[in-house]
């Protein structure tokens, strides 16, 4: 009880309350019979927290396995403290701050942008995660909605490993689904990198009425088969373009140093910037002017430069 004091348990009560019932007739799953929101007191939000910590230390593969009793998971601890279907509702629901007080004094502009964080800890957890590429790679991955010109965090949830069932979109779909919730139909642009990106995503975001752009892999599902093709990405010199038009989304390949795939819902082809490059000519090195989408400018200072 260091940590979490009546006072401190009474407010996330509060706070989780005040967001269930803004959300509970969007998801009934987790209502009442007559369709309310059963308000969370300290006393079970305590418990809450307890299999919280439990589930850190005692892990199983999928949440809902703590509640299996016909497997070799069967009479683990969550089952005899709280219904399967509490337990993820709380979860759905839980808040430590008022969800309308950020919205009111911050107000994001145009640009936005979905991204991951590593919170460094050392803590022994079943969520904790290890990333290879990060500067930060033991820690909580979080992914986070900010906007792009302050880096200012709108939304953030916690990622808790495989533990999670993803929808039939996948993974990257639920992230970006989840993050822009309030966001779409508001005419923000949101740019993200090709672990999010694919065709479904976008044509979803645009029958929300929100544009986007990111980069793009060429095995992704729905990407052009005219560019998947790679003589031209040897033959082709720095600043030159293709690129495909698919309905609504721009489909466009750049050479730089080398090929750069990207997709978008906000540009046309042929808008473009000048860019400096450098290149070395026999022993010296020398500067030259390319030619830069638009896109990919638009790109870079989305995802806060």
């Amino acid at each position: 009880m260091m940590f979490f004091t009546a006072e401190l348990v009474s407010t996330i009560c509060q706070y989780t309350n005040k967001y269930a019932w803004m959300k509970i007739f969007e998801t009934p799953s987790y209502s009442e019979a007559d369709g309310s929101w059963l308000e969370v007191t300290p006393p079970e939000m305590l418990r809450f927290i307890a299999l919280l910590i439990y589930m850190g230390i005692v892990q199983v593969p999928r949440l809902h396995m703590y509640w299996n009793t016909g497997s070799i998971y069967g009479g683990l601890l969550p089952a005899q403290i709280m219904s399967r279907k509490r337990f993820f509702s709380l979860l759905a629901f839980l808040h430590v701050s008022d969800p309308e007080v950020s919205a009111r004094f911050f107000q994001p502009r145009e640009a936005i942008a979905v991204d991951e964080r590593m919170v460094k800890s050392k803590a022994r957890s079943g969520i904790r995660q290890y990333i290879r590429d990060k500067v930060t790679k033991w820690g909580y991955k979080l992914w986070v909605l900010a906007e792009s010109e302050t880096g200012y965090t709108l939304q953030f949830f916690v990622y808790t490993g495989k533990r999670e069932t993803p929808g039939p979109h996948g993974l990257a779909f639920d992230v970006v689904s989840k993050l822009c919730e309030k966001c779409l139909e508001q005419g923000y642009k949101i740019y993200m990198d090709n672990f999010y990106t694919s065709k479904h995503l976008f044509e979803h975001l645009l029958q929300c009425k929100t544009l986007a752009c990111g980069t793009t892999r060429k095995d992704r599902r729905g990407f052009p088969g005219d560019l998947k093709e790679t003589k031209w990405e040897r033959k082709a010199e720095r600043g030159d373009i293709r690129w495909v038009r698919d309905g609504n989304i721009l489909f466009l390949q750049w050479k730089d140093r080398k090929a750069v795939n990207l997709m978008s819902t906000i540009h046309t082809a042929n808008e473009h910037i000048s860019a400096k490059r450098r290149q070395k000519v026999g022993n010296r090195w020398t500067e030259r002017t390319i030619r830069k989408p638009l896109l990919v400018h638009d790109y870079n200072a989305g995802m806060l430069g």
